[in-house]
C-alpha cells in the first residue's frame, strides 16, 4: 500500500511538472538551441578544478558539464562560438585549447593581472604568444601591458575586427608614430589607464563611440596634460562619440582662443581632475542631456569653486520640448575629516522608493579594505564605460568635491553653497549617510543643517554612522512636505547611546503636528524591539510611558 505521504509527494511532484511547463528531450532540440543554453549556462557551485586542467571561471561555468555526457561534451568541441571568450588566467595550456577549438571565429582576449604578479609569469608572457598570430580576429582585448613605454610590438599591425581596446599599463607611451601602424578600422571603444601621452592627431579615433583615459593620481609626476587646442579639435571630429571618461587626463594648458564645442552624440561624460580645468573644459563644452559626474580636488582659494557651480547649474538645467526635468532623489554622502574631507551627491531624475541603492564614485584614493582589494580598485574602470554605447542613459547627476585641508568656516560655507545653487531641491526622497573610516583619529565633522535646502523632500532615509549627526541638527523648520522617515540600519541599542535622541525626535514629531507638517511614519527594522528599548530609556525621562503620538508612527520596514 501505498502511504499518505508518499501519495502526497507524487501530487507535489506532479504538481511541480505542472508549473515547469511542456518539457522536451534534450536529444530533440536543435543544435542552436542547445548551444545557446550552453552558452549562458552558469555553474552555481562549480567543483574547485586544478588551474591547469580547468579553468575555473564564471563565465565558462559550462565547461564543468561537459563532463555530463558525450552529447554535452560532442555540442561543446563542435561549437567554436563557446570557445571564444579567452583569459589569460586559464594557464597557457588551456589559452591554446580555446584558441583551437574557437578556428576562425571572432574573440575576445582578455590577459589582466594585478602589479604584483611577476613579469615572468606565464599568465603575462601567454599575450606574446597569442597576439602576433590571433590578432586578426579578436574583437574585443584587455591587454595588462608588463613594462612601460610604447605599444605592445604585436599590436603595430592590422586589426581588422578589433571593436573594443582595453590597455592598462604604467606611463604608456601612445605616440601618434606608433599609431599610424596600428590599423583598427572598427575600432568603437578605447579604454586606457594609464598613459602619459596619447594620439589626440591620429585618425584612427575619429569613429570611437566611446573613450576612457584614467590616470592614477598617485603616479603623476611632472605629468602634463594634452595641448588644449589638440584635445578640442580632437574632440569636435568624434562625431560618434557617446560616452566621455576622462579621469585626470584633462589639459593643463591654457584654453584661449578656443571656442565652444558640441558633442552632439554623447550620453555620459565623467570628468575628474583639478578644480580649474574641470571648469574650463564645462566652460567649452556645449550644455546638453547627458549623464555626467564630475569629481574635483583642489584648495578653497579665489573664485574658481563658485565658477564650477554656476556652470554646473547650467548644464543641469535641461529641459524637454519646453518642459523642465527635474531631479527626483538624491544621496548626500560625506567625509569631513582635517586630512582629506569629501562630499559626494547623487541625484537622478526619475522616481524611486526608499529602496534606492544609489551609485557611490567616491573618490579614487579612498579605501578602507586591506591592501591588495585597494592595489585592484586602483586599477578598475568605470562599468559605464567599459560596455557599449546602446545601455540606457539614466541622465544621473554625481558630484565629488575633495579639499585640500579647508578651515571649517571656509567648508561649511562651501557645502551649503553647493547644496543651495545645485537644481537638486526638487528631489522627493534624499538619503543622508556618512563614511567612517577606521584610520581617522578624531571624529569626523558633519554638514551644518544641510536639510535646509530641500524644500520638495517628502522621503528621508538616514544611515546609520550619520544618525547622531542627523538627531542632534534636526530642526522642524527643515523639509516642511516631509512625511516620511526611515532608519533601515538603526538598531534599538543605538537608542541608548545616542544621548537624548529619543527626546529629540519626539519634540521633532510634536512641533511638526503644531505647524501642521505633521509626520506620517517612521520606518524601522523590527519595530516592536525598538519600542521596547524607547520604554526603558522614557522611564525618568518622558514619565512613564513612551508618548502615544511617537508609536502611533512607527511602522515596520521590511
Amino acid at each position: 500500500m501505498v502511504s499518505d505521504e508518499a501519495r502526497s509527494g507524487s501530487s507535489m511532484a506532479l504538481g511541480h511538472r505542472g508549473m515547469l511547463g511542456p518539457s522536451a528531450p534534450i536529444r530533440g532540440l536543435p543544435v542552436e538551441v542547445l548551444a545557446d543554453i550552453f552558452l549562458w549556462l552558469v555553474v552555481l557551485c562549480p567543483v574547485n578544478f586544478d588551474a591547469e586542467r580547468v579553468p575555473a571561471h564564471s563565465k565558462i561555468g559550462w565547461l564543468v558539464i561537459t563532463q555530463v555526457c558525450s552529447l554535452w561534451r560532442n555540442l561543446s568541441i563542435d561549437s567554436p562560438r563557446l570557445w571564444t571568450r579567452v583569459d589569460g588566467t586559464m594557464g597557457r595550456e588551456w589559452v591554446h585549447v580555446f584558441l583551437a577549438r574557437s578556428k576562425t571565429a571572432p574573440i575576445t582576449f582578455t590577459n589582466f593581472y594585478l602589479p604584483t604578479i611577476s613579469r615572468k609569469d606565464p599568465r603575462i608572457t601567454i599575450a606574446d604568444e597569442v597576439l602576433p598570430v590571433h590578432l586578426a580576429r579578436m574583437q574585443v582585448l584587455v591587454l595588462r601591458q608588463p613594462v612601460s613605454g610604447p605599444l605592445h610590438p604585436a599590436l603595430l599591425h592590422r586589426a581588422p575586427l578589433l571593436e573594443v581596446l582595453t590597455l592598462f599599463g604604467d606611463f604608456l607611451l601612445l605616440a601618434e608614430s606608433d599609431w599610424e601602424f596600428f590599423e583598427a578600422p572598427q575600432l568603437q571603444h578605447l579604454h586606457v589607464l594609464s598613459c602619459s601621452s596619447f594620439p589626440w592627431k591620429s585618425l584612427s579615433i575619429r569613429n570611437l563611440c566611446s573613450l576612457t583615459l584614467v590616470q592614477n593620481i598617485d603616479r603623476l609626476i611632472d605629468q602634463r596634460g594634452p595641448d588644449a587646442q589638440d584635445f578640442v579639435t580632437a574632440l569636435r571630429g568624434m562625431s560618434q562619440l557617446g560616452q566621455l571618461c576622462l579621469e585626470n587626463s584633462l589639459p593643463s594648458s591654457p584654453w584661449s582662443n578656443i571656442g565652444n564645442f558640441k558633442l552632439p552624440r554623447l550620453r555620459a561624460l565623467r570628468i575628474h581632475g583639478q578644480l580649474l580645468q574641470v571648469v574650463d573644459f564645462l566652460t567649452h563644452l556645449h550644455p546638453s542631456r547627458i549623464e555626467l559626474d564630475v569629481a574635483c580636488r583642489d584648495a578653497l582659494i579665489d573664485n574658481s569653486p563658485y565658477d564650477l557651480l554656476r556652470m554646473l547649474a547650467t548644464h543641469l538645467n535641461v529641459f524637454d520640448e519646453g518642459v523642465p526635468l527635474p531631479f527626483q532623489a538624491v544621496f548626500l554622502t560625506q567625509r569631513l575629516t582635517s586630512r582629506s574631507p569629501w562630499i559626494y551627491i547623487h541625484a537622478i531624475r526619475h522616481i524611486v522608493d526608499q529602496g534606492w541603492e544609489p551609485a557611490r564614485y567616491y573618490p579614487r584614493d579612498f579605501h578602507v579594505e586591506d591592501l591588495d582589494a585597494a592595489r585592484k580598485r586602483r586599477w578598475e574602470l568605470d562599468d559605464r564605460f567599459l560596455g557599449y554605447c546602446d545601455t540606457p542613459s539614466t541622465q544621473s547627476f554625481s558630484l565629488t568635491l575633495n579639499f585640500m585641508r579647508p578651515s571649517s568656516e571656509d567648508l561649511q560655507d562651501f557645502i551649503n553653497r553647493t547644496l543651495a545653487s545645485l537644481p537638486i531641491q526638487t528631489a522627493q526622497l534624499l538619503v543622508y549617510d556618512q563614511v567612517v573610516d577606521a584610520r581617522d583619529i578624531f571624529a569626523t565633522a558633519t554638514i551644518d543643517r544641510p536639510f535646509a535646502n530641500f524644500l520638495g523632500v517628502r522621503s528621508l532615509r538616514v544611515g546609520r554612522d550619520i544618525f547622531p549627526a542627523f538627531i542632534r541638527s534636526l530642526n522642524a523648520q527643515d523639509m516642511p512636505k516631509l512625511e516620511h522617515l526611515y532608519f533601515p540600519d538603526l538598531t534599538p541599542a543605538h537608542w541608548e547611546n545616542v544621548m537624548g535622541g529619543l527626546t529629540k525626535l519626539h519634540e521633532f514629531v510634536a512641533d511638526r503636528d503644531k505647524m501642521g507638517r505633521r509626520v506620517r511614519s517612521l520606518y524601522l527594522v523590527d519595530k516592536d524591539a525598538h519600542v521596547r528599548a524607547w520604554s526603558h530609556i522614557a522611564r525618568g525621562r518622558m514619565g512613564p510611558r513612551v508618548p502615544a503620538r511617537l508609536v502611533q508612527v512607527v511602522k515596520e520596514l521590511v
